[in-house]
Parts: structure tokens; sequence; C-alpha cells
């Protein structure tokens, strides 16, 4: 067999190189049995005293991923404990075994085949989207209630974990299941099907285990036991890589080794440019187990605190209670330094109960739909107005502004909660900032006008290089469009920063162009005060950013604007690079 390169979307960065493993899920199937009468109560009691087996089961895995990844990863494993006590299908499991005296296995699996099947039907793509949760379960339950079999997730994971450097190939995996994988054996993870949010984008991150999903054609038979590459910053898999390819990426890993280690000897040292100009550098995190990470990596705030996850480890949208409880961990966790907590930033690629159309990304998200549905919006303000009360380091960012009467509109709404938490006589911060992405066009040349009634920006440089260059990064017939090294993108940039010193407020970056190593340098030329990345950068950006002179990079920069096309942008960099920075190229390129 020939190398091939599948392609998919990288969820989890880093690289692994192993054999390639298959997981596939099915229910067994179950043959109906009829019992007699005088056995109908013995059948009950057996289903649920099965049912309570794993309860406790799952009970152990949730506790596990609780110490390990903390509360509220934890919670994406509530899910299956929460439907393994769902009242209406045990109820009609029991119905099917008093009345038409049916075994508890054969009852329990045509229950969950029916439940399954109305879920597929379901118009709620966010249900539709746990089938693979509700299989597991019905898994573990079937595997109860029926003769022991070696086919349990636990028993082929066991047997996986018993071989090295394994690259795991699976259409979806849940979170009992990612909660088990071993990072010593497992070196990577492919998937047919999932999202960015998905519990196994997150869970995967939080173990630091390369991933990589939507991948096609992965689950052929011709792939299996094939030595592969996952290459989880590219979003690809290699099958079968040659020789040359190999070698290519084992230099790689070797390299990434050699800079962690070089990066973890300057971790305590301040990231300052040779004349003084200090920059902060603060993690993009999603769940409360990676802020000792980040802080332990050096950063000195939480630049973006994602809260998309809270939909997706629940079947509702959160309470106030449980928002309130995740943001004051992340406060107290974090304390002294700011975390800014981005409001939900649903639908385009991410999870909305219940709603599609046909272009996301220009459709309904983000703060347009906080807008709408005020009362989610409101939950979210005062749960995290609330949660600051104590240590004031909390603030709030909107997302998908596009004009200035949206960010009035939440600013009301921001006071209004504010009046009515006091007449409650509740606690909260009433200084907290409100602050707002800059990730459209419109926000970003309009921004002086914004600027004058935000307390700080922060450019979004994935999504206002896709809105401005008119390309999804993520479809691969227009994505060579996309590239944050435009001069169309760059102005924008500069549009913003310049906006952000007329009107007194602090500006950032929390794209992922704030962690490449070129993209720093030019934020930090163009003169940025922030830059906000996932937490692993953050020692290589501060070791890039000790290098710099900026005065003597601002002279550079400014001949950004002269070239008319990305490529000539990043070639001019490098050549200024090499001229003025040479201890750079040696340290961070040779």
């Amino acid at each position: 067999m020939r190398e091939r390169i599948l392609r998919g979307i990288p969820i989890s960065p880093g690289i692994g190189i192993g054999r390639v493993f298959f997981y596939q899920r099915e229910l067994p199937k179950v043959e109906e049995r009829e019992i007699a009468e005088e056995g109908v109560e013995r059948e009950v009691n057996y289903f649920f005293e099965k049912i309570g087996e794993v309860e406790r089961e799952l009970n152990e895995v949730y506790q596990k991923v609780r110490e390990e990844m903390g509360r509220d990863v934890a919670d994406l494993v509530m899910f299956q404990i929460l439907l393994l006590k769902d009242k209406e299908i045990n109820g009609r499991v029991e119905k099917l075994i008093r009345e038409k005296r049916r075994d508890a296995a054969s009852a329990y699996y045509q229950v969950i085949r029916e439940y399954t099947q109305t879920l597929l039907n379901s118009s709620l793509p966010f249900l539709k989207e746990r089938e693979v949760d509700i299989i597991d379960c019905a898994h573990r339950v079937l595997r109860s209630l029926l003769p022991k079999k070696n086919d349990t997730v636990e028993f082929l994971l066991g047997n996986w974990h018993s071989k090295k450097d394994i690259i795991l190939f699976a259409s979806n995996l849940t979170p009992t299941e990612v909660a088990i994988l071993d990072k010593e054996f497992i070196k990577g993870v492919a998937l047919a099907k999932g999202g960015k949010l998905s519990h196994v984008a997150i869970m995967t991150k939080a173990k630091e285990i390369p991933a990589v999903d939507g991948v096609d054609d992965l689950l052929k038979e011709e792939n299996k036991n094939r030595w592969a590459i996952l290459d989880g910053d590219r979003g690809i898999v290699i099958i079968n890589p040659t020789e040359r390819r190999l070698l290519q990426y084992e230099r790689e890993v070797r390299e990434e080794k050699r800079k962690r280690a070089l990066y973890s000897l300057s971790k305590e040292e301040e990231p300052v440019t040779k004349d003084g100009k200090y920059i902060d550098l603060s993690a993009n995190i999603e769940f409360i187990g990676e802020v000792d990470k980040a802080k332990e990596l050096g950063a000195k705030g939480i630049g973006l605190l994602r809260t998309e996850y809270l939909f997706l480890s629940r079947r509702r949208p959160p309470s106030e209670e449980e928002q309130f409880f995740f943001y004051r961990e992340v406060a107290n966790k974090m304390k002294p330094y700011p975390v800014i907590i981005r409001t939900f930033d649903l639908g385009g690629d991410k999870v909305i109960p219940g709603y599609r159309e046909l272009n996301p990304f220009l459709g309904w998200r983000g703060i347009r739909i906080g807008l709408k549905e005020r009362e989610i919006l409101k939950r979210q303000m005062r749960a995290i107005l609330r949660a600051g009360a104590e240590n004031k380091n909390l603030k709030i960012m909107l997302p998908m502004i596009s004009t200035l009467e949206e960010v009035q509109e939440a600013k009301s709404l921001l006071n209004a909660v504010k009046e009515e938490l006091k007449g409650e006589g509740i606690p909260f911060d009433p200084e907290i900032e409100l602050g707002i992405m800059v990730e459209t066009p419109s926000c970003a040349l309009l921004a002086e006008r914004i600027g004058r009634i935000s307390s700080f920006f922060s450019i979004g440089t994935n999504d206002l290089t896709q809105y401005t260059l008119a390309c999804a990064r993520d479809n691969e017939k227009v994505s060579y469009l996309y590239d944050p090294f435009h001069p169309a993108v760059i102005r924008l940039y500069k549009e913003t920063i310049e906006a952000a010193r007329k009107c007194g407020i602090w500006v950032g970056v929390c794209g992922e162009l704030a962690a490449e190593p070129l993209g720093i340098i030019l934020l930090v030329g163009l003169g940025v005060d922030e830059l906000s990345m996932v937490p692993i950068k953050i020692p290589e950006a501060k070791g890039i950013i000790r290098e710099l002179d900026l005065t003597k990079l601002q002279e550079s920069i400014n001949k950004v604007f002269t070239f008319s096309t990305a490529q000539g942008v990043k070639r001019f960099l490098i050549r200024e690079i090499k001229k003025n920075f040479p201890q750079l190229v040696n340290r961070f390129y040779g």
C-alpha cells in the first residue's frame, strides 16, 4: 500500500506515530426470550440490580475524570449516568417485563433501540449527537444483563494498552471511553465524526493526546494495523508513511522536545522585549482543569475562557447556579490574575440545541443569539457578576460583534442585571469590565466608535481572517484563501490597535495567530498589549518576545503595508528577522 494522506479537522495539537487500531462499537443483537409468570418479579429485580451495578461503574469513571481533569469535564460523563437512571426508559423496560413477560435483556434492547430511533428522527441535532453516548451506555447495561463476553470497552482498551504506540481510529468516542485512554500507549486519536467542541476535543486536549476529527475514509479495512502518523497541528493522518516522511516527523518530534526543554529553563522569566515593553501572556482555556497547567506554563491570566461546553455537557442550557460555581472556581484558582469570560458563542460550528440554518457562519450566532434569547445571556451575566464579587478578577467579552448597536444593547442589559442584583441584595462586582471580540471587518472598521463604550478589545484572528477573505477555513475547496497574514487582514489589525490607543483601552489577540512565532512578531510589532493562546505555546511566545527589540521591530513592521500578498508579507518578515534578530533564528528556527 502506498502512502495515503487523510485530511480532517485538528482538535488536539501534537504529533503521534504508531500502529493503527480500530475501535468499533455496536449494540449486541439480543434475541427475544419469554419468561415464566412466576419469574417476572425476579426479572424486574434483576434488571434494576444490574442498572445499579453499571451506575457504580460509571460513577467510578466519573470520579477518575474528576480527579484527573476537574469537575466540569467530569460532567460530560454525567450524561450517561443520568441516561442510565432515566425513569421513562426504565419504566418502559419494567412494563415490557411485567406485561409481555419479556426477559430483561431483550426488553431493554427493544426500548433502547426505539429510543435511539426517536432521537435520530428528532429535529434536535444536539440530541442526535448524543447517540454515541446512548449506545455506549446501552452496551454497558446489556453486557451486564447478558453472559460475559470479552467485547467490552475496558477489555479492548486493556488489549490496546498491552501494546505501545497506538493510533486509535474510531467513528466517535464517548467521554467514558476517552477517560480511560492512557497517553503512554495511545499516541493519537482519529475520528470520523465529532466536532471541534465535542467532548473528545475537550478531553483529548486535557490529556495531551493529539487528535484529528472529521476524517473521511478512516475506517476502511485496508487501514487496519498500518503504521500511521497523526498530525494534530495540521489536521492530517498519514497512512503507511514513507521512510522519508517518518524521518521528517521524527525530527519534528525531537525538535519539539528540544524546544520544550529550552522553554522550561526560562519559564520564570518575564515576557519583556529588550527595550522594556511588557506583553501580557494569557491562556485560552475551556475548563477548570486547564487553569493549573496554564499557570505552570507562565500564563498571567486567562485571555479567553470558552463557555460553550457548558451546553455540551448537559441536555439543557446551564442554570445560573451551575455557571456561578464554575466561574467562581476559575476566578479563585486564577487570582490575582484576570479571567476573560466570553459569553456563549453558540451557532456556526458550535452546539445550539434544535437549530439549523443554511449558512451558520454568516447567520445566527454569538451575540446575535444572546440578544435574541435574552434570558440565556442575562443568566450568564448574572452568574459572572456574582462570581466576580470576591476577587474582582473576572471580565466579560462579547463575541461576533458587527454593529455599535449590539454593544450598546448588551451594555444596557448588563446594567439592568446589575440593578436587579443590587435590588435583590446579592453581592456582585459593580466595576466589571465589558470588552468585545473584534472578529468581523465591520467591527474593526468601526473600532474607534465601539472602543468608546468598551473596556478592551481582543482580536479574534481566525474569524476576522475568514470573514475578511470570505472563505471558510475548514472548507478545503476555498481554504487556500485563508491566511491571517493577508495585507487586507493586517490592515484591520492595525485599525483596531490604533482605535484602542485613541480610546485609551488595551487590545489583545486570542486567535491562533497569537501562538505562531511569525504572528507573535507581527502582532507585537503592530503594538498589541496582550497575546492569549493555548497554554503549551506560552513558554515559546515568552522566549520570542524576550529576543525582540520593539523600536527596531516597529521600523520593519511599518513596511508590511507596502505588500499586496500574504506570501510577500511573510517573506519580508522572515528576511527582517534574519537581519535584525539573528539570535531568534538560531534559537527558534535553527
